[in-house]
């Protein structure tokens, strides 16, 4: 019997409640950031000009509207090897006959 919380992960209600937890926290945030009273209510120091969290991050513009970054991989060209060909070799069959007085002994 396999332990339970190892399939938690696994069932669709733990992915559900978990996207659930981090959408009412970015509401959360969002709140804080249109009620400023809400800010200050989780603050003591949200009024002061060098209090840094992420409501203030995004008042700032720090998470939202930012420029994307572009990556360029520069894929190094491949090198194409033909396989070997196989060449098959017919050598002549021999005789599997040991030389006379080299058998094992008959009865």
């Amino acid at each position: 019997m396999k332990p339970a919380c190892i399939n938690c992960f696994r069932h669709g209600a733990f992915k559900r409640s978990v996207a659930g937890l981090l959408l009412l926290a970015w509401l959360a945030v969002l709140a804080a950031v249109l009620l400023p009273r809400f800010h200050s209510h989780c603050h003591a120091d949200a009024h002061n000009p060098a209090h840094e969290c992420a409501v203030t991050a995004l008042e700032q513009g720090k998470f939202i509207g930012q420029s994307p970054v572009l990556i360029f991989a520069v894929v190094p060209p491949s090198i194409y090897v033909e396989p070997a060909r196989l060449v098959s070799v017919c050598l002549p069959a021999m005789p599997h006959r040991l030389a006379p007085g080299r058998a094992p002994p008959t009865a």
